[in-house]
């Protein structure tokens, strides 16, 4: 989430027209996250969330939202997009599509201060993702699937400074790894794709919501959960193998364990996918990056690399 386009005052008026708001007070941009902008939208009726997508065409944006209108369909706590009075969920913004949304109430809570029942919540909520997310039909592209950020890094890989060179050996060896790792037993769905912290909110113990599903789509579960892995446990420099128990408990809850039941097999595949695949990304975004990024960049590998030896420990 961020604030990149403007809004101007005859857009927000007519927003508050055709979604019958009342009178709009204000539209203040909220600056975290890095794809979209988003504004928080007081108005004589309540709070919304207005979202403008900065990247995404018409036709994925009628996909997140028709995903969404599905698992809403299915009570689970997710973005709620809204029509207007002519039963449109988007409409054009500075050439791009902005869409509204009902405000949820509840907190980010940083990865550190997670306690154990949040842990789990957030693991049960991922599961019922993957349950409800079974009965959906249509296809949605992954973005960043490995097989596409693996020939992304290989398509760019000669242009790496001289500085990555040992990562990218090291990196290398993690693309061989998965590659072979990942075959296509691995179950499949409808995954949420950037599962951190500030994607979930809480009132107390109550998960509220679980929001932006800017990178959902069809892909391997196990995605899913390397990625909370890599979001909610790891802290204080190290990963935490009692937040992992108390995340992975409340998903295997929920979900009847799709994985094989070796804590060892799926710790070892969770940190070496999302550690792979987050590096990669973060260095094709940034190929232009200081050291310091790269020092940070490749302690991220390094635990790639370490992670099979590391888990087996358990």
């Amino acid at each position: 989430m961020a604030a990149y386009t403007e809004l101007h005052k005859s857009f927000l008026e007519q927003l508050g027209d055709d979604y019958n708001l009342g009178r709009i007070v204000g539209a203040v941009g909220v600056p975290q996250g890095s794809v979209n902008s988003n504004y928080l939208v007081e108005t004589a009726k309540g709070r919304f969330l207005l979202r403008v997508d900065e990247v995404k065409t018409e036709s994925e944006v009628k996909r997140e939202i028709d995903l969404l209108a599905f698992l809403r369909k299915h009570s689970f706590p997710c973005p709620h997009p809204l029509q207007d009075r002519m039963g449109r969920y988007w409409r054009e913004c500075e050439g791009k599509c902005a869409s509204l949304y009902r405000y949820h109430e509840g907190r980010i809570v940083p990865p550190e201060r997670l306690r154990p029942t949040q842990l789990e919540t957030i693991g049960r909520t991922l599961g019922e993702l993957h349950v409800i997310g079974k009965g959906y039909k249509k296809g949605i592209d992954n973005r960043f699937s490995f097989e596409r950020i693996a020939d992304l890094y290989l398509s760019v890989r000669g242009r790496l400074p001289n500085y990555f060179r040992k990562i990218s050996r090291t990196l290398e060896d993690e693309v061989d790894y998965l590659t072979r790792y990942l075959e296509g037993k691995l179950p499949k769905g409808v995954i949420h794709g950037d599962l951190f912290a500030d994607n979930v909110l809480f009132r107390g113990e109550k998960l509220t919501a679980v929001l932006d599903f800017e990178a959902a789509c069809r892909g391997k579960f196990i995605f899913d959960l390397a990625t909370a892995v890599n979001a909610l446990c790891f802290v204080d420099s190290q990963y935490s193998l009692d937040r992992f128990r108390f995340l992975l408990h409340g998903y295997r809850w929920r979900n009847g364990t799709p994985f094989p039941t070796s804590c060892a097999t799926l710790r070892c595949a969770s940190r070496s996918h999302a550690c792979t695949i987050s590096f990669s990304i973060r260095w094709i975004t940034t190929a232009e990056s200081t050291r310091t990024s790269a020092s940070s960049s490749t302690a991220c590998v390094s635990c790639a690399a370490n992670a099979r030896a590391g888990w087996r420990r358990c």
